[in-house]
């Protein structure tokens, strides 16, 4: 079984061979620890020595950064799910397909292609998280399609 060293352990070992008075092997047979880890751990030692001293106000503005970056990540992961579910409220999305792909039909008649009309009035102008730019988007269309729509013609869309 592979013995265990607690940080405090790993430490006084650290600072025994940062000394300098013994060898790295002698400090390794006092401790009862392979030579190569004693000197893992003093390098270890070595490199964070400087954290020790560092100014603490910096540690804690590159935290609040991080904070920062993971909140706006989080927003930008909640509105992708707000689309998504937009989408496949609308019953548009095709399963299986990445990227998310229109279906080839009409919701309103089955059989028939899509056109302007049936995916401009999918759009919901008071959807709390989308604004309704961002369903044109998605639906793949420019705005103007959705607030000036076509002439009517003589058959329906």
């Amino acid at each position: 079984m592979r013995r265990q060293f607690t940080p405090e352990q790993k430490a006084q070992v650290a600072l025994a061979a940062l000394k300098g008075d013994k060898t790295i092997n002698q400090v390794a047979s006092e401790y009862e620890v392979n030579p190569t880890q004693v000197k893992k751990w003093r390098n270890a030692a070595k490199a964070n020595m400087v954290d020790a001293f560092a100014d603490k106000r910096k540690h804690a503005a590159k935290a609040a950064d991080s904070l920062k970056q993971i909140d706006e990540l989080h927003r930008v992961i909640g509105l992708r799910d707000a689309e998504l579910e937009w989408l496949k409220k609308r019953s548009i999305v095709t399963r299986g397909s990445s990227p998310p792909a229109l279906h080839a039909t009409s919701p309103t008649i089955p059989g028939r292609p899509f056109r302007l009309c049936d995916l401009a009035g999918l759009i919901e102008p008071d959807h709390p998280a989308l604004t309704v730019s961002r369903q044109v988007a998605l639906l793949g269309l420019c705005r103007q399609a959705y607030y000036w729509p076509l002439p009517v013609r003589r058959r329906p869309c």
